[in-house]
């Protein structure tokens, strides 16, 4: 589409019309050589075509290019490419998904390819289908807790490898402020973590009915571990003087008596006081996940959550040994995915 001899304003109509329009054209316009209007300038002249040809300016090897080329990829495909990566940004990868679908094809892109040359500007399908799988595989995580295609390549143990899943996708929600997600599943994974720990530490002391962990009456240190944790429950509700025992080898372990655990075996006191820091919103979890309470903002500020990520960081780090490198993994996926998006 040449514009060289449009007036500005249908010029700059058109070039307009070319970004708006579903098929794409290469819009061109060529300057004067005094890069000013064409007006009073004369086209109906008698002089040899050849002549012309000859003493023209453009008709050299230093030619001054004035051409001006719109490669300006079409609207639509452009809004639909911010709408995704403002998705991603805020980590709504099914949102991103949905969005990149409309963008799996483009029209006539086969026969048009080699003709149009601001088909270059567009995502090629390679880089949409990238994408798209990581974010069906970021999506899975949320849907069905799936493990990470990334995690599952890194050289990690099984336990680890559950357990750097679980927290990405507690962070991810923390950003996203689903908060009493976080508090719930927060707390499911700081038992699991400390249970790991404990599992390896001293080996035989928690056994399973079914699903639920217990102590081993036959375990060494099983009835001293009983007596403790008994007697700080006992404090806690204000029953001292209460002979019976209240915790026995039938009660199902919590995180609050693999603290008491911990605290027995005297582990170090920056790991306890990351679990009493996510025990403190325990209040709040039940709320959430047993009373179908509203949750109270006031006792929740972002700083507070921001600790709450922290002591999973901790405890991942010293309980399980997995490098902190991998705790910004979807910041560094969202920075990439965002670039393609560009």
């Amino acid at each position: 589409m040449n514009l060289s001899s449009a007036t500005p304003q249908i010029k700059s109509a058109l070039f307009v019309i070319n970004r708006l329009n579903g098929i794409n054209v290469k819009a061109v316009k060529v300057s004067s050589p005094e890069h000013a209007s064409n007006e009073n300038i004369g086209h109906d002249n008698d002089e040899n075509i050849d002549e012309l040809i000859k003493v023209n300016e453009d008709n050299k090897v230093n030619f001054i290019d004035r051409t001006i080329e719109d490669n300006a990829e079409k609207f639509s495909q452009a809004l639909l490419k911010k709408t995704a990566r403002d998705f991603i940004e805020k980590f709504d990868y099914k949102a991103a998904l949905d969005i990149l679908d409309q963008l799996s094809d483009f029209p006539n892109l086969k026969s048009l390819r080699e003709e149009i040359r601001d088909v270059v500007n567009c995502l090629s399908k390679k880089k949409i289908a990238y994408i798209r799988e990581k974010l069906y595989d970021f999506s899975r995580v949320f849907k069905n807790q799936s493990i990470l295609s990334d995690i599952l390549s890194f050289p990690l143990d099984d336990s680890q490898k559950k357990a750097l899943n679980y927290y990405l996708m507690i962070d991810v929600l923390k950003e996203r402020e689903h908060i009493a997600d976080v508090l719930i599943k927060a707390k499911s994974l700081a038992e699991f973590v400390i249970e790991e720990i404990i599992k390896k530490d001293h080996e035989g002391l928690i056994v399973f009915d079914g699903n639920l962990p217990k102590l081993n009456p036959s375990f060494p240190d099983c009835e001293a571990i009983l007596d403790d944790i008994d007697k700080k429950m006992k404090k806690s509700r204000g029953i001292e003087d209460t002979e019976e025992r209240i915790f026995s080898v039938q009660s199902t372990l919590n995180l609050l008596s693999y603290l008491n655990i911990l605290e027995f075996y005297e582990y170090d006191s920056q790991l306890q006081t990351a679990i009493n820091g996510i025990l403190s919103l325990n209040g709040e979890r039940n709320k959430v996940a047993h009373g179908l309470s509203e949750i109270d903002t006031r006792l929740l500020s972002r700083k507070k959550l921001k600790q709450l990520s922290e002591n999973l960081r901790l405890l991942l780090v010293d309980c399980l040994g997995i490098d902190s490198s991998y705790f910004n993994y979807y910041d560094k996926q969202n920075k990439e995915l965002t670039k393609m998006l560009e």
